[in-house]
């Protein structure tokens, strides 16, 4: 796999054996880089706290095929790699009671489904909800 940067050299240093294949299958560098570098971040920031260099991190699937934390530090900490801020989007609307589906390519398109009929109040209510949603989910981003 040919690697474009020093950074994401770094990154791919810190992934198991099996992740660094899952890496090497992305075509374009636009969808590779952030794969090494969303799961190298996770490994420092969670060995941080007790002192465990990235690469030692021992993190396993869950049931769902999710990254969780194993060994003798497994705990109930749970924590998300993915990188579309959709989801973050939709995960604050659901927060405040709006359901939002999301779609379009990489699944970061938001898509309100409305009833047939609704009235102005509801959909001010709507754009102050999504409004709401939209600004919390810019302050964990950054």
């Amino acid at each position: 796999m040919a690697v474009d940067t020093a950074a994401e050299l770094s990154a791919l240093s810190t992934l198991s054996t099996s992740k660094r294949v899952r890496a090497a299958a992305f075509r374009q560098p636009a969808n590779r880089a952030p794969f090494p570098a969303a799961r190298s971040a996770l490994r420092a920031l969670l060995g941080h706290c007790p002192g465990v260099p990235p690469d030692a991190v021992p993190l396993v699937a869950n049931a769902f095929g999710k990254p969780a934390l194993g060994g003798q530090d497994a705990t109930a900490l749970q924590f998300n790699v993915s990188d579309s801020g959709a989801r973050t989007v939709q995960r604050e609307c659901l927060q405040r009671g709006l359901i939002v589906e999301l779609g379009g390519r990489h699944g970061a398109t938001v898509r309100f489904l409305p009833p047939l009929v609704i009235g102005e109040a509801e959909i001010d209510l709507v754009a102050e909800l999504f409004g709401e949603a939209v600004l919390a989910a810019q302050a964990q981003c950054r």
